[in-house]
């Protein structure tokens, strides 16, 4: 098929399970992947055909709710491509504007440690490295699969980030390091919240959901790891559930920290800076 004949053949079979607005995203993804090119030289370009097999494998996942970052295997994070899959979260635009929060802070600063927390795909720390060359980047997670996805992301976009498998729950945690800036999007979500079936059935769960009923539970982990490891001028940067970011910033005010609130571009609160 060309382009014409595949697009058209997408549209209609996509019909019954896409809204249209969306339907027309996934495409421009589906056919630049599979061509390698941008959707105006495909359009213009009478010679590449489209495998038919291929497209209907996709579309059938696509109806099962399947994301189409797990479909198509990658996710863009600013301007770094990603690979993701079913053992990490897909990165989300309020988590880089996180991102972007700490480079505009700290991109002029000659030397810098930082370390993620619950790094997943590794998006975190590699957009940070990739606009930061000068920081010393460190990344953990509690999952082997994840890190070995963050891995491969790091030396696709030529990041050296240093990966510790860990719990950042476990009590006895003990790290021989110090770090200038903490930064973390943990899981806060309760096992009761009503998530889309493209969310609940196919990301990781161990990377969305608190494992007891208290959504502060990472917070109150990554507050006490601090009280070691982060260093006495240094910075919290977390992520939030929009319900409970004022929540997380009375705790870190609790535990003697001034903290910023910000909001996400969709106005709600979801962003908190912390210092000593």
């Amino acid at each position: 098929m060309n382009h014409r004949q595949a697009r058209d053949f997408f549209f209609t079979k996509s019909n019954s399970f896409l809204e249209p607005n969306e339907a027309s995203e996934i495409w421009k993804r589906i056919a630049e992947t599979l061509s390698g090119k941008s959707t105006l030289a495909i359009a213009t370009d009478s010679s590449f055909l489209f495998d038919e097999k291929k497209i209907i494998r996709i579309m059938d996942e696509l109806e099962q709710e399947k994301p189409i970052q797990y479909i198509l295997g990658y996710e863009w994070f600013g301007d770094i491509k990603l690979r993701v899959n079913e053992h990490v979260l897909i990165p989300r635009p309020e988590t880089q504007e996180l991102v972007q929060w700490i480079i505009d802070e700290h991109k002029n600063k000659p030397a810098i440690s930082i370390l993620d927390i619950g790094t997943g795909s590794g998006c975190i720390p590699i957009l940070i490295k990739k606009n930061m060359p000068q920081a010393n980047l460190h990344a953990l997670d509690i999952s082997a699969d994840a890190l070995s996805v963050a891995r491969i992301n790091a030396q696709e976009n030529k990041c050296t980030i240093e990966w510790m498998q860990t719990d950042i729950l476990d009590e006895q945690l003990h790290l021989n390091q110090q770090w200038d800036l903490i930064v973390s999007n943990p899981p806060y979500i309760l096992q009761t919240e009503n998530l889309d079936k493209r969310v609940l059935a196919y990301e990781p769960g161990l990377a969305l959901f608190v494992s007891n009923a208290d959504t502060l539970q990472f917070y109150k982990a990554i507050i006490h790891f601090a009280e070691e490891h982060l260093q006495a001028q240094g910075s919290i940067y977390l992520e939030c559930h929009q319900d409970y970011a004022v929540d997380v910033a009375n705790l870190l005010e609790l535990a003697g920290y001034q903290t910023i609130l910000r909001q996400d571009m969709f106005g709600n609160n979801r962003m908190i800076k912390a210092n000593k």
